[in-house]
């Protein structure tokens, strides 16, 4: 599932013509991917605590992709937070 949402999340990136530690800092039309990873990411983390099978795989979510996908919700929920941030206050165009 995390693969899966990373995937798609680089996928929004190249849209975008952006990457690299300057897009997820800096680009903020991409705040929309970067929250949708960090959902994704906390989904995983549900489904390891309720005992649910990955929906991809159908296997268990093992402790190494649970940890992995708290990182990424975590660091990409504050992203996406911080760009959000800056697109609220932008003046028009």
């Amino acid at each position: 599932m995390l693969d899966a949402a990373a995937q798609t999340h680089d996928y929004w990136y190249d849209v975008a013509k952006t990457g690299g530690v300057y897009g997820a800092l800096f680009v903020d039309k991409v705040a929309d991917a970067d929250h949708q990873l960090a959902v994704s990411a906390g989904e995983v983390v549900r489904r390891y605590f309720a005992g649910v099978n990955d929906s991809i795989t159908n296997q268990p979510v093992t402790r190494a992709e649970f940890i992995w996908a708290l990182k990424v919700n975590v660091a990409f929920m504050e992203l996406a937070g911080f760009k959000s941030i800056g697109n609220a206050i932008r003046p028009p165009k």
